[in-house]
């Protein structure tokens, strides 16, 4: 049993606007004009591939790996390309960009294996969005509170909680802003921007950074 958000594309869409609010597809207007004309793109944990819909007109290949079968036959329907696969387990491709938002903290226990991994595979960047705790944003306050309430009730975590079916929502573990940057500064060097309740982080792989400041 998964909980109502993650039982179709536009319910998971419409709960991550009650908590980012604008800033949720704030955050895809940023990645989209990171990524490139005629670039590769893969997005791990791409839920309902609304970043595809920002990039759409720069014709890049755009691949979806996502773990919720929901969310993965709803888009195949419509001619998506999304597969139903687990990034910690498959071989990641060499891609352009590589794109993991809101999924680290699902799993805590194989994050940095993933980071470090994707890293290894990029040919511009790899951008990366996590959400930290100490968040000022009202949605995210809010959505914070009720988080804690949900955990003592299990049934409720089950109907409108982050039981995504996958991954044991216990073990969601969501960092202090401060934190979340000492974290990101392990992998190297970086470009970081907040957006509301959320950092986004870019790592340029170091080619294309060198290519890019003698432009």
């Amino acid at each position: 049993m998964v909980s109502i958000w993650y039982t179709h594309p536009r319910l998971y869409d419409f709960g991550m606007s009650i908590i980012h609010g604008k800033n949720y597809t704030k955050r895809y207007v940023l990645i989209a004009e990171i990524i490139q004309p005629n670039s590769s793109v893969l997005d791990i944990g791409c839920g309902s591939c609304l970043l595809q819909r920002y990039i759409e007109d720069k014709n890049v290949h755009y691949e979806g790996w996502d773990l919720n079968p929901f969310f993965v036959k709803n888009t195949q329907k419509k001619g998506g390309l999304i597969l139903l696969k687990n990034a910690t387990k498959a071989t990641i491709p060499e891609k352009d960009y590589i794109v993991i938002s809101d999924v680290l903290h699902h799993i805590a226990k194989k994050d940095k294996g993933l980071v470090k991994e994707c890293l290894k595979k990029i040919k511009k960047a790899l951008i990366i969005v996590e959400p930290f705790t100490d968040s000022k944003e009202v949605g995210r306050k809010a959505h914070g509170f009720l988080r804690k309430i949900r955990r003592k009730i299990s049934f409720i975590e089950k109907i409108i909680g982050e039981n995504d079916g996958v991954n044991n929502p216990h073990d969601i573990l969501i960092k202090t802003q401060n934190d979340l940057i000492k974290y990101f500064d392990m992998f190297g060097i970086n470009t970081k921007k907040v957006i509301g309740g959320e950092l986004v982080v870019i790592y340029e792989n170091e080619r294309y950074r060198e290519i890019n400041k003698t432009k």
